[in-house]
C-alpha cells in the first residue's frame, strides 16, 4: 500500500482486513504521512506489517534525477531519521520511487542507501479519491494480474481498494498464492 496521506479512515479499516485475514502488508509512507498519522504507522508495526520508504517529499527522481544528489540522499534519509525518532524502529529496507520514476543513477543511489527499490506488476488508477474505479471491474482487473511473485501497487486512499481488499485475499489464497511480506 501506497500511503501518501490519509483519506477517510481507509488505513484502519485496511488494518483492520489484514488482521482478520492474517496477511502482512508493505505500507510504503511518505514524511506527511508519518507526521500526520503516526498512530496508524504504530499500529502498522505492532500488527507485524512492514513500513518502508516511499521519500519524504514524494520526490520522483526521474527521468534524470532534476535534484541534487545530497537533496534526493537527504529526502530518503530523512524520512529513515524521522521514522526512528518518532517510533524507536528502523523504517524496512525498501523503497518505493514515487511514481515509479528512475534512473540507473537514482537506482545506485538508493542501493548505497542499503535500500532495495521495490516496483510492481501490476497498478492502476486508483489514488483520485473523487474518481474512483468500479468496485467489480477493480476486483477483476487485480485478480487477472495474479502470478508467481507479483506485487501489486495499490494506494491506500482509494475506497474501491477498501471495498475489495477481503474478498481479493480470498481470492488470492484461493488460487494457491501467499500473501507474503518482501523478503530482507
Amino acid at each position: 500500500m501506497d500511503e501518501g496521506y490519509e483519506f477517510e479512515t481507509n488505513t484502519a479499516e485496511i488494518l483492520d482486513i489484514a488482521k482478520a485475514k492474517n496477511i502482512p502488508i508493505t505500507f510504503f509512507i511518505t514524511g506527511s504521512y508519518l507526521n500526520h498519522n503516526l498512530p496508524l504507522v504504530k499500529r502498522m508495526l505492532a500488527e507485524g506489517h512492514q513500513v518502508a520508504n516511499h521519500s519524504f517529499n514524494h520526490l520522483r527522481p526521474a527521468p534524470a534525477l532534476a535534484i541534487s544528489t545530497d537533496y534526493y540522499i537527504a529526502d530518503i534519509q530523512s524520512l529513515a531519521s524521522r521514522f526512528r525518532e518518532l517510533t524507536g524502529s528502523e523504517i524496512a529496507p525498501f523503497y518505493r520511487p514515487p511514481e515509479g520514476g528512475y534512473s540507473e543513477r537514482a537506482l545506485k543511489i538508493v542501493e548505497d542507501l542499503g535500500y532495495t527499490t521495490v516496483f510492481w506488476s501490476f497498478a492502476y488508477r486508483d489514488w483520485l479519491t473523487d474518481a474512483q474505479p468500479d468496485i467489480t471491474a477493480a476486483f477483476d482487473r487485480i485478480s487477472g494480474e495474479l502470478h508467481d511473485g507479483s506485487i501489486l501497487l495499490l494506494h491506500a486512499v482509494s475506497d474501491t481498494n477498501v471495498a475489495v481488499l477481503a474478498q481479493l485475499i480470498d481470492f488470492v489464497r484461493a488460487q494457491g498464492y501467499v500473501i507474503a511480506p518482501l523478503p530482507r
